[in-house]
């Protein structure tokens, strides 16, 4: 046999390798009545197959968030199952879902269940807040997007619409290259 190149599309790239790892987690979360969370305690198990050894996952990540006194914690869990991915930083994605979730749980909390913009802006990071973020709440106008959602599910018993913002800060450390 002789060796060839093989460029894969992204999409046939991630069904052959399987796209990022299975992962689990619970939470606590706490926050003062202006939406300001106060305590998170994340712990996340990740599926990192039978190669646990030689990889790791870090499921950690507050993305667009200033939450002081967070506490992530990320375990490798040793299955049976291969290794799934190809991903080199597989953990700042699914970290954002779980700190996305503790957002959403602390809006709950202070009674704005499936609408979390106070929380979401009470921690946000000041740049991103004066930045994407207020371009997006000129552009997309969230404010009157949930009165229409809320207008069409006030009609509709069984169809039902929804909206979620979600902010994305993927930071790279710039201070080893």
């Amino acid at each position: 046999g002789k060796p060839v190149l093989v460029a894969l599309d992204r999409n046939t790239d991630m069904e052959a390798f399987g796209g990022r790892p299975p992962i689990s987690s619970t939470f606590t979360v706490g926050a003062s009545s202006d939406g300001k969370i106060t305590s998170m305690n994340v712990t996340t198990n990740c599926d990192a197959g039978n190669t646990a050894a030689d990889l790791v996952f870090p499921v950690s990540s507050t993305n667009a968030y200033v939450i002081s006194g967070a506490k992530i914690q990320s375990n490798n869990v040793i299955s049976a199952k291969p290794h799934n991915t190809i991903m080199r930083a597989p953990g700042h994605f699914q970290g954002a879902f779980v700190t996305e979730a503790c957002v959403e749980a602390a809006a709950t909390q202070l009674g704005n269940a499936g609408w979390s913009l106070l929380v979401q802006e009470a921690n946000m990071d000041s740049d991103v807040l004066n930045g994407a973020w207020a371009q997006m709440k000129a552009y997309c106008n969230p404010e009157q997007r949930l009165q229409a959602c809320q207008a069409f599910n006030a009609l509709n018993r069984y169809r039902k619409q929804g909206l979620y913002c979600m902010p994305c800060l993927y930071s790279m450390d710039t201070t080893t290259i």
